[in-house]
């Protein structure tokens, strides 16, 4: 037994070494060497290299705005939010954890190259304003859950809002991005053009269809563009009994239930709907509009692109002669 143990440990040694000698640094990471500087504001710890004090101490700005904005429609997270402005990649983006602890990692770089993030007024607030959405949102957690964390800490398995589908996760931050600060996606065309072609099409499918991970077009934009659009509309409608739709009450539903997928039980407590009879009211909405829509330009300028469900993107047309349009189309595989 003991030579046996031995072995098992010399074979872990041995792999444990392999590893260490084929190990390759993490280029992707934001890089931990030189001047490293934090501000702390009343909710924030903000952490910068030193060249990018000046982007810091606007974010910082941002931040305490947002949070104000956002207490005074949801509870407010535990704990003071970290939030590091990262300048290490030509990406534009940012992400939300509440795991270990509540962060916000920015990247500085503008989103020139992204037709849905374009409309903003400053990237900064816009990109602050949606990922400090999904932390007050993820971080609620009540009854059972809030004992949970008590006992266990913050662990992921305990922030019921977590087990949302994408579309309301997401939805939800694009609807407060725009909300409270003007701009940001749903105040762009981008979104209900895409789902108004769609509904031309007979092609506007429903919330089981909406995920990050979806094939259709336009991939994972569908979580983000339907999801908000929905999430928006739930939020904006009176309650039956004459009371403004909730979302604080929507999301403490979901944050106290032990069931946190129960969906329509929670929709009805915030917004005096379910989600069968929502959907059913934001395809109404988008097919209303559609008179206003020469259906031509979707169904013969460029004929069968979307029907043949094959097609990603169609980008960059140009006339060729009188009757022929020349673009780049992209099917996932093979750009043609």
């Amino acid at each position: 037994m003991k030579r046996r143990l031995r072995t098992v440990a010399a074979a872990l040694l041995l792999v444990a070494t392999a590893l260490l000698i084929s190990a390759t640094a993490l280029h992707a990471q934001v890089d931990p060497r030189g001047d490293v500087r934090t501000i702390r504001t009343t909710h924030f710890r903000v952490h910068f290299a030193a060249e990018n004090e000046s982007l810091a101490r606007r974010a910082a700005a941002f931040a305490e705005t947002a949070y104000e904005q956002l207490a005074s429609e949801l509870a407010t997270p535990d704990g003071p939010v970290e939030l590091l402005v990262a300048d290490n990649l030509d990406l534009s983006n940012g992400f939300a954890t509440g795991f270990p602890t509540n962060r916000i990692v920015v990247y500085s770089m503008p989103p020139v190259a992204v037709p849905e993030l374009r409309f903003n007024d400053d990237w900064l607030q816009r990109v602050i304003t949606h990922e400090l959405a999904h932390i007050f949102h993820l971080d609620r957690a009540r009854g059972l859950w809030s004992l949970g964390r008590k006992v266990l800490g913050r662990n992921p398995g305990l922030a019921p809002n977590a087990f949302l589908p994408s579309w309301m996760i997401e939805g939800l931050a694009v609807h407060y991005e725009t909300k409270f600060t003007g701009s940001g996606r749903l105040a762009s065309t981008e979104f209900p053009m895409i789902a108004r072609t769609a509904a031309l099409e007979n092609a506007l499918h429903g919330p089981d269809a909406w995920s990050l991970s979806s094939s259709r077009f336009p991939l994972g934009q569908l979580a983000y563009g339907y999801g908000a659009m929905l999430m928006s509309q739930m939020a904006t409608r009176p309650r039956d009994n004459g009371q403004p739709a909730g979302m604080r009450d929507f999301v403490d539903g979901v944050a106290i239930h032990p069931i946190p997928w129960r969906l329509n039980h929670s929709a009805q407590l915030g917004f005096g709907v379910n989600i069968g009879d929502a959907v059913t009211q934001f395809r109404d909405s988008i097919e209303n509009t559609l008179g206003a829509v020469n259906t031509w330009a979707a169904r013969d300028t460029i004929p069968h692109l979307i029907a043949r469900d094959m097609e990603w993107f169609a980008e960059q047309p140009r006339w060729e002669n009188d009757s022929s349009v020349v673009l780049a189309v992209s099917n996932g595989h093979e750009v043609g």
